[in-house]
């Protein structure tokens, strides 16, 4: 398992990095609150790296079976022990819960979330990044391109690139990254019109990714 050295990690921006994100653009909106901008921005970034900790330090999968053994013994208290086996269960009952929260969130850690080169955390990270910027700060989501059809440009990918390149270092997207992720969030957005024009609804059905982070948002 990798470990963590403790360079990767992120605390705040500088001076210099944070200079850089308020030159991403020229009209901002002027009731930005930038305090409230950079709060944001550097909380998101903190919290990335309390969860890549997390998941990075996880038990391994010898300890993961071993809990699931465990998980299994203290569902099966009653039939061990006949007699003892509920006061067993009401006294362990907590200790079940935590043991298989922890078991549920191992499994997602392991799932294809994670897998290859997918990261739910660093894409929350984006997801959060994008909407300060299509939120308070009233931008539009888009990536162009220079005279050449090469270059992706515009305040989007510039804003983007100096909020997430000091979080993530190297792991952080380039501009032809930058606008396949416009693009993928476009036609998810678009999908989302189609798909509910002309219906009525309160309270959608979540999608997977809602239901991995606001289920573990405590544990994420």
């Amino acid at each position: 398992m990798a470990e963590v050295k403790s360079s990767d990690t992120f605390l705040g921006y500088s001076d210099v990095e944070w200079a850089k994100i308020q030159r991403a653009r020229e009209d901002w909106p002027p009731e930005v609150d930038w305090v409230v901008i950079r709060a944001e921005l550097e909380q998101a970034g903190r919290d990335f790296w309390l969860m890549r900790r997390r998941r990075l330090r996880r038990p391994d999968k010898a300890e993961h079976e071993r809990l699931r053994q465990l998980i299994k013994q203290l569902r099966n208290l009653d039939i061990a022990f006949p007699i003892l086996g509920q006061q067993l269960k009401a006294r362990l009952e907590s200790a079940l819960r935590f043991m298989t929260a922890w078991d549920e969130l191992l499994q997602v850690w392991a799932s294809k979330h994670f897998s290859r080169r997918s990261d739910a955390h660093r894409e929350l990270l984006h997801q959060r990044v994008r909407q300060l910027w299509t939120g308070p700060l009233r931008g539009k989501l888009a990536a162009g391109t220079d005279a050449t059809g090469e270059q992706r440009t515009g305040p989007f990918v510039r804003f983007f690139t100096a909020a997430t390149e000091p979080i993530l270092g190297p792991e952080a997207l380039g501009p032809g990254g930058i606008r396949k992720m416009v693009r993928r969030e476009h036609d998810r957005l678009r999908y989302h019109a189609e798909f509910w024009a002309g219906r009525r609804y309160s309270d959608p059905a979540p999608t997977e990714s809602h239901v991995i982070y606001d289920h573990w948002s405590n544990y994420l």
